[in-house]
């Protein structure tokens, strides 16, 4: 099973209560639309504040959430000196962390790393007999190429069929951009 993979990069989910503390408004503007549907990157960024380090430019993703979560890479967990449980995005856990947008800031327990993951149509699944939470490989080639362990399968109407892996997995494959792998049922 061929699959794109796509880098996601460090970025930040807002709810309506802290996006008013952050910007003061209650409405996201729209930089760009990413691959999945309704999803999109703002013009929006916030400065992330570790106890070691700081991030600066990270940017705000949308649709607004039902809560605040930080997503980085472990290497960014490092660097600012935090310990970023590795969890699945929306599972409402994370290390302290401080956000200072333009108008206000806050502290709250939202930095976490994001498991890899898989994002599959209805129809994808339904083709490749896959189920939403079971776990892919993936295999990636290339001069450093790599397998993958551990993809959870998320399956939704509105998804495009992409694999989501961090930066620091992607600088692991040496890929850049959107590649290619192939799915292996583990």
């Amino acid at each position: 099973m061929k699959a794109t993979i796509e880098i996601s990069a460090r970025h930040i989910h807002l709810d309506s209560d802290d996006l008013f503390t952050l910007f003061n408004t209650n409405s996201l503007p729209v930089r760009n639309y990413l691959t999945q549907k309704g999803e999109f990157a703002s013009d929006f960024t916030v400065e992330v504040v570790g106890p070691k380090n700081r991030l600066k430019k990270v940017r705000v993703l949308g649709p607004l959430r039902k809560f605040s979560q930080l997503e980085i890479s472990r290497t960014d967990s490092y660097f600012l000196g935090l310990d970023a449980p590795l969890a699945h995005s929306g599972e409402g856990i994370g290390d302290k962390v401080r956000i200072i947008g333009q108008k206000g800031e806050i502290t709250k327990n939202i930095a976490m790393v994001a498991k890899r993951h898989f994002h599959c149509s209805p129809t994808f699944a339904k083709k490749h007999n896959l189920k939403a939470g079971m776990h892919l490989s993936m295999h990636i080639p290339g001069q450093r190429s790599l397998t993958l362990h551990n993809i959870f399968v998320r399956v939704a109407d509105h998804f495009a069929d992409t694999v989501h892996i961090d930066t620091d997995e992607a600088n692991a494959a040496d890929i850049h951009g959107v590649s290619y792998g192939t799915l292996i049922r583990s």
